[in-house]
């Protein structure tokens, strides 16, 4: 893009389509997808935790580029999918098998579009998405997927030695309080102070840094606020799993798994120990990268995205 603008990052691609489906609870999860002509492949993505459909527009538009449909959704908590008691304020979890149970029936969902239905089916995968789906193809042996690409997967958080020896019995008192829906020590609802203190972890771009502050500041109900000791405890105990070779010998489909080298919101040691354990993985650091590979600039983002190409092409 020749002048890129935070405005530009957030067109919608061509022939984009939005659509809702309802859980097994009436929850609604809302969701996209587009499919440019002659696809041959459809690229289903996972978001991380706060962020929303649109702030991947510009990574769809390069994926339609290179021949590749695509599908996102919003998990519970974020977007403009079901909130926790209405409120956006703060993010709460029940569990992640809630969410990889939204995650099978949005799949599910995708298969009755006529426009993709037949199409090999890619994961690309980011943050907390990475270790839902993880987790659900660990658990659903039927999942649809030829490989997965992984970007900065949330398989340890930072900072790793507060949570390693604090978590624990914080998270035992708060269970016994009763204070799982309660702000987790640390986290604020959103605000633009706090949005402009984290952008600077995300990536080094000066621009695609802006997007979801810029989309919190004009779309209020996008916004999602710091998370409960609830969703601490669920996050924790869904990267626990992930840390065990019985569990990670299910995922047997091919995976390349990408970190960020200057990384302080996940650690990655613990995507290190994941894919050790993988049957079939590939890892890479990119050492100059901040947690957003893929909204980094320019030359780490196009490094990136050539390995994802070069990866994904023999699995088609």
């Amino acid at each position: 893009m020749s002048e890129r603008t935070v405005a530009s990052l957030l067109t919608p691609p061509d022939q984009w389509q939005w659509g809702e489906i309802f859980n097994t609870d009436n929850q609604k999860i809302r969701y996209g997808w587009n499919t440019p002509a002659n696809a041959r492949g459809l690229i289903i993505i996972a978001e991380g935790r706060t962020e929303v459909i649109e702030e991947y527009f510009e990574t769809i538009r390069d994926f339609n580029d290179k021949g590749f449909a695509c599908a996102i959704m919003d998990w519970q908590g974020q977007g403009l999918s079901y909130r926790y008691y209405g409120d956006n304020s703060r993010q709460h979890s029940e569990g992640f098998d809630r969410d990889m149970a939204d995650f099978a029936l949005f799949l599910s969902i995708l298969r009755t579009h006529s426009d993709i239905a037949a199409l090999p089916r890619i994961l690309f995968a980011h943050s907390m998405g990475a270790n839902i789906t993880l987790r659900y193809m660990a658990e659903y042996a039927d999942h649809p997927f030829v490989c997965a690409t992984l970007s900065a997967p949330m398989l340890g958080l930072n900072p790793k030695r507060i949570i390693k020896y604090t978590a624990s019995p914080i998270l035992r008192l708060a269970k016994t309080l009763k204070w799982l829906k309660r702000y987790a020590f640390g986290q604020v609802r959103w605000n633009e102070t706090f949005a402009n203190i984290t952008k600077y972890k995300v990536s080094s771009d000066p621009i695609r840094r802006e997007v979801q502050a810029h989309l919190f500041k004009t779309k209020h109900d996008l916004q999602c606020g710091g998370v409960t000791f609830g969703w601490l405890d669920a996050a924790l105990s869904s990267i626990a799993k992930l840390h065990r070779a019985d569990y990670c010998k299910r995922i047997t489909l091919p995976v390349f798994m990408a970190a960020a080298g200057k990384d302080i919101v996940v650690d990655n040691d613990g995507s290190c120990k994941t894919a050790s354990l993988l049957p079939d993985c590939k890892f890479k650091c990119f050492p100059k990268a901040e947690h957003q590979i893929h909204r980094e600039r320019d030359d780490i983002r196009d490094a990136f995205f050539d390995d994802f190409h070069t990866f994904t092409d023999k699995y088609l």
